[in-house]
């Protein structure tokens, strides 16, 4: 289980993306506005490092700030 936490609740519609390591999209939903947490379910990915980022899907703006990598075992 990953966990994603925001300083304040989010302002619009965004969308989340996991990356593998060469960058391909694996993973991808919809985070309504309003939320602070949000859970994401890992189990059906495998062991390997990944990327998750926030996406504002009105701009389509790709905040490499934005880009966090974890690694699933």
């Amino acid at each position: 289980m990953l966990t994603l936490l925001f300083d304040q609740k989010t302002k619009k519609d965004l969308k989340l993306e996991i990356l593998n390591i060469a960058g391909q999209q694996v993973y991808s939903e919809t985070l309504t506005s309003k939320v602070t947490q949000h859970d994401i379910n890992l189990s059906t990915l495998s062991s390997g490092i990944y990327h998750v980022r926030v996406v504002d899907p009105e701009t389509q703006l790709r905040d490499k700030n934005n880009l966090k990598t974890f690694c699933v075992k």
